[in-house]
């Protein structure tokens, strides 16, 4: 059969049309048929129609003439093509049965929603709870009513947990009548006292599912409430507005705190270890003794705030700038301040201990019975910082500048302050006990008292620094500069002192005993009174220097210049002045040498060599 036959052969086919369907279904009636029941007789229309249809013209394109193969074949694809149409009637019944469903639940999801907002109204605190737990589970199930659910539970928070309702009965004037206190006692208590509500809403918002920026266009707003005492560990609270609420005393700890606007929020004695502060704003908040130990402040700005007290050891910072912040009495303890600008901060009393402030701005400072024991201040600014009484042991502060700045009393013990500036610092009475100070510059310092027992001062600068009565004893001052300083009293026995500079220096009554002085340089140097027994002054120059009353008795200077020295009433006994030169040297006598070791090849005043060659023949012969 050929296809324009079958055209024809169907033409003869009468199926009803639209308008005779139509008529005939408003005839069995007009008011119960349904729009859905007019869809489906003309679902069913178009499913004969193609279930006829199609086969025909499938098959007439083969033009087969056997009349039985050519049913056989349209009997093939009706089947295959009412397999197909079936299963699509079934995925559009499937996909309006789900409709359905989902208008069916929506109504539920709202009915439910408007039932638990109701019970937010109740005086009962279990209708209170349920109505706050079933809106939880609407916000987990409904994203179309979860930030609304938010907004309202934030709302009923900042509604009945204000701060300043609490502040202002807390402020509450004393009565006269003892009873009308007591009762104004247990409405400030009942006040200060967190509701179980406000606590159960406080939990669902920790948990919620979404976060500020992560399916939260909005912040969360609970600023000027009052949530003191609060558990809101773990919770996450990220883009949330706190500002001037009261957490104080509240557990927050591993809480979710970035981009929080915390300004002018008062958590004091509030725990947040480990919790992520990143990128949030603390400006004038109260901070003080919270533990923020191993908790992320990366880009967090804390200016104004008080951290006072506060624990901040193992805190991530990555901000620049902290000056003029109160930090006092705060822990720091290992903390990565590197590169930190704390100019003019108050840090008395705090922690640094093994902290990192490397480089840090530290001018003006008040470090004050800090404790900053084997921390890094390698090029640290510590400029007219005040350091006293501060804890400095096995820290490192080379390179560092401590110009102006007050050390006194404070512990340096086994601190690196190689190349470190002091100039003009005020050094008095601390412990540098093994300290590395070579090549510092402590030019004009004051160690008035300061302990430097076996620190290394090699090749340091102390021009006019005042060392009265320091304690030097085996100290290495090899080749430091000394010119001008004040050494009275000081107690440089058994120090080593070889080829340093103290020209000029006051030595008065100092104690040089047993001291290396190989090649210094006396000249002009005070050393009234000074003790150089057994002192080595090996080509030592001491020309113009006065030496009233010393005692050089033993002492070893050989080769040394002592031209114009003034030697009244010194000690000589045992002495070994070798090859020195003391020609005009004055007020010698003879007495003086005569318990020398030797006089050989020593240059004396004419007069004065030949009447101890005279009486004393002996100590020109060369020595065995």
């Amino acid at each position: 059969m050929k296809i324009n036959e079958a055209i024809e052969k169907y033409k003869k086919f009468k199926i009803p049309s639209f308008s005779v369907i139509f008529e005939k279904a408003s005839q069995y009636s007009k008011t119960s048929v349904s729009i859905f029941g007019i869809i489906f007789l003309i679902s069913i229309y178009l499913f004969i129609y193609l279930i006829q249809q199609i086969p025909h013209w499938q098959v007439a394109q083969f033009g087969i003439n056997n009349s039985t193969e050519v049913a056989q074949l349209e009997n093939s694809y009706r089947a295959t093509l009412a397999q197909i149409l079936g299963g699509s009637a079934v995925a559009i019944g499937v996909y309006f049965a789900w409709k359905n469903l989902k208008v069916a639940q929506e109504g539920q999801i709202t009915e439910r929603f408007t039932r638990a907002i109701n019970q937010l109204e109740s005086r009962k605190i279990e209708i209170r709870l349920g109505g706050i737990y079933a809106l939880e589970r609407i916000s987990n199930e409904s994203d179309k009513y979860y930030w609304i659910i938010i907004k309202i539970l934030t709302a009923y928070v900042r509604t009945n947990s204000r701060a300043e309702r609490v502040r202002n009965l807390k402020n509450t004037h004393i009565a006269m009548d003892i009873q009308a206190n007591e009762i104004i006692k247990k409405e400030v208590i009942a006040a200060t006292n967190l509701t179980l509500d406000i606590q159960a809403i406080l939990a669902v918002i920790g948990r919620r599912k979404y976060s500020f920026e992560y399916g939260e266009a909005n912040r969360l707003d609970l600023s000027i409430t009052d949530l003191h005492d609060t558990n809101l560990s773990k919770a996450n609270l990220s883009g949330a507005n706190l500002a001037q609420a009261n957490f104080f005393g509240a557990n927050l700890a591993q809480a979710n705190l970035s981009l929080a606007n915390i300004s002018g929020a008062d958590f004091s004695g509030a725990d947040l270890s480990g919790a992520n502060l990143s990128r949030a704003n603390l400006s004038e908040a109260n901070l003080s003794d919270v533990n923020f130990s191993e908790a992320d402040l990366s880009m967090a700005d804390l200016s104004g705030a008080n951290l006072s007290g506060a624990n901040l050891s193992g805190v991530i910072f990555t901000m620049d700038n902290l000056s003029g912040y109160n930090l006092s009495g705060a822990s720091l303890m290992k903390a990565d301040l590197t590169g930190t600008n704390l100019s003019e901060a108050n840090l008395s009393g705090a922690n640094f201990s093994e902290a990192n402030l490397s480089k840090a701005d530290l001018s003006e400072t008040d470090l004050s019975e800090a404790d900053l024991s084997g921390a890094n201040l390698s090029e640290t600014n510590l400029f007219d910082a005040n350091l006293s009484g501060a804890n400095l042991s096995d820290a490192n502060l080379s390179d560092a500048n401590l110009s102006w700045a007050n050390l006194s009393g404070a512990n340096l013990t086994g601190a690196t302050l190689h190349k470190a500036n002091f100039s003009k610092a005020d050094i008095s009475r601390a412990d540098l006990f093994g300290a590395v100070l070579s090549e510092a510059d402590l030019s004009g310092a004051s160690l008035t008292k300061a302990a430097l027992t076996g620190s290394n001062l090699s090749d340091a600068n102390l021009s006019r620094a005042n060392l009265s009565e320091a304690n030097l004893s085996e100290t290495n001052i090899s080749w430091a500069n000394l010119s001008g300083a004040n050494l009275s009293l000081a107690n440089l026995s058994r120090a080593n002192l070889s080829g340093a500079k103290l020209s000029g220096a006051k030595l008065f009554e100092a104690n040089l005993s047993l001291a290396d002085l190989y090649e210094v340089v006396l000249t002009k140097a005070s050393l009234v009174g000074a003790n150089l027994y057994e002192a080595n002054l090996y080509r030592a120059n001491l020309s113009g220097a006065i030496l009233y009353r010393a005692n050089l008795s033993r002492a070893n200077f050989s080769e040394a210049e002592l031209s114009g020295v003034y030697l009244i009433g010194v000690h000589l006994e045992e002495a070994l002045p070798l090859s020195s030169n003391l020609d005009g040297t004055n007020h010698l006598i003879v007495d003086q040498f005569s318990k020398v070791k030797t006089l050989h090849n020593t240059k004396l005043d004419e007069e004065l060599l030949m009447l101890l060659k005279e009486e004393y023949p002996a100590l020109f012969e060369e020595p065995k």
